[in-house]
């Protein structure tokens, strides 16, 4: 981000929205690779174990998972305003979990948190933020003209 530009913490409804999407996702993810034809103990882990490796390389490499980048949102570090660290990753996805307990609390909390944090943001020093110049300089957004241009 310029350092001229005014921060903007995505809201819950952006960040439920994206939730949904990315729940969608993991969802075709678990039935090509026939999670759900496993028994017990080795279904709950490899959803939670898939879970993780989706979700920690999305944040690790894109700073966002796919529902959140569609809808021009970046998870960063609260204070450098960067990618997260691995360890940062481990505590906001295990952070889910936390956020669950007491009938979702956790993910509530945003709506009245200052910096529309979860818990899960708060035990990793994340935020989210709402980006709607993210896609700006996607190439695939311009005309054949524009990149044939460019080419010159």
């Amino acid at each position: 981000m310029n350092s001229g530009t005014a921060i903007s913490y995505a809201g819950f409804g952006r960040r439920s929205a994206a939730a949904v999407l990315d729940g969608l996702l993991l969802l075709v993810l678990f039935s090509l690779i026939g999670v759900w034809q496993w028994q017990g103990y080795w279904q709950f882990t490899a959803q939670i174990v898939f879970a993780l490796l989706f979700c920690g390389f999305c944040w690790l490499f894109f700073s966002g998972t796919p529902g959140k980048l569609l809808l021009g949102c970046t998870v960063v570090d609260m204070h450098s305003l960067q990618r997260l660290g691995p360890k940062q990753v481990l505590l906001r996805f295990f952070g889910y979990y936390v956020s669950q307990f007491v009938l979702f609390l956790g993910f509530f909390w945003m709506l009245w948190d200052a910096k529309n944090q979860g818990f899960h943001d708060k035990m990793a020093r994340s935020v989210v933020l709402y980006r709607p110049d993210l896609f700006e300089h996607d190439e695939s957004r311009k005309s054949i003209q524009q990149l044939v241009s460019e080419l010159r």
